[in-house]
């Protein structure tokens, strides 16, 4: 599968995410504390989205108070589009250092493993 299909494929399990995952947004949002790795995860996703080399978690929260909106979002990243700083500081902040591990986020929760997912395919896109 090359790097395109596999971001169209990524994209839509993104925009495919059940109930729960988006019950698990909404918490998020509300002030429920997330676990390290969905904080990584969301905050690269909110980078993409916005180009803010470093979101704090309350700018993370207004992203996702729509929870569909927040994965619509997501899913409109186009990766040829996206800005050669915003690819540099998603590289450096997340991808050099390791913090977005697929089985790590997968193990953490379904919607991390899914969002983290997307990130590679758009990372795959942008460094092909």
């Amino acid at each position: 599968m090359d790097e395109k299909q596999r971001l169209s494929t990524a994209t839509t399990a993104v925009l495919e995410l059940q109930p729960a995952e988006l019950e698990e947004l909404e918490s998020y949002a509300a002030g429920r504390t997330p676990p390290p790795r969905v904080v990584i995860v969301i905050q690269a996703a909110v980078l993409l989205q916005t180009g803010k080399k470093e979101a704090p978690w309350t700018d993370c929260q207004g992203a996702m108070a729509d929870p569909k909106k927040f994965l619509t979002d997501c899913g409109a990243v186009n990766a040829d589009a996206v800005p050669a700083q915003t690819c540099k500081d998603l590289n450096d902040l997340y991808f050099r250092s390791g913090d977005l591990d697929l089985s790590a986020a997968m193990r953490t929760s379904t919607l991390a493993g899914v969002l983290c997912e997307w990130l590679h395919a758009v990372h795959g896109c942008l460094y092909e």
